[in-house]
Parts: C-alpha cells; structure tokens; sequence
C-alpha cells in the first residue's frame, strides 16, 4: 500500500506593517503575506507545523526572502491558523470516538 504524506503551505491575506522598503525606500509600503505550512497524508492536512512571514512591497514588488525586516508580534496576532488544518485530527478523533462508543455498546 502507497501512502501519500507531506508538508504543504497555504498563504493568508496581505497584512500591512507601515515599515519603509528596504528597496526602494518608500514609506509605509512594506507588507508581509503570512504562511502557514501543514502535514498531511492523503492530501488531508492532519496538524499545521510551520508558520512564515514574507514581507512584499507594494511599491516596488520586491520580496525579501533572505534578508528580512523584524515583524512585531502585534502583527503576527492578526493571523490565525486556520481550523482546516486540523481535520485530520478532527477526523480521527471522530473515528476513534465511534470505535470507542462501539465499544461500549457491545459490552452492555
């Protein structure tokens, strides 16, 4: 049996910063465009494990992959994992509540 499994990443929507590009200098154009990596078997994400930041300009569209600006923490609050990350875990916990009530059942 062949069993696919992984890590895949889904972005989230562009968070402004209000930080100057490194780039081209201009002001309160820098944003950052989070990423949030999962596992998953079957292409079904099981748990989220890696959460990136990649901060983009506006003005100019120069990302910055290596050499990065500070992101506050304020800023990383405003993205959430999301809950679709954990159906897997959901699906299981499901299917080993049914085993167990099963169980239960069968003993009575």
């Amino acid at each position: 049996m062949i069993i696919f499994f992984g890590i895949r990443y889904t972005t989230g929507r562009l968070i402004l910063t209000g930080q100057e590009c490194p780039a081209c200098k201009e002001n309160h154009s820098l944003a950052v465009i989070p990423q949030q990596g999962y596992f998953h078997i079957f292409w079904i994400p099981v748990f989220p494990i890696s959460r990136d930041y990649i901060p983009v300009c506006n003005s100019c569209g120069s990302t910055f992959i290596h050499k990065r600006p500070p992101i506050d923490r304020e800023l990383k609050s405003q993205y959430k994992t999301p809950v679709w990350t954990f159906s897997g875990l959901i699906i299981i916990g499901i299917f080993l509540l049914y085993i167990f009530s099963m169980m239960l059942i069968s003993k009575i």
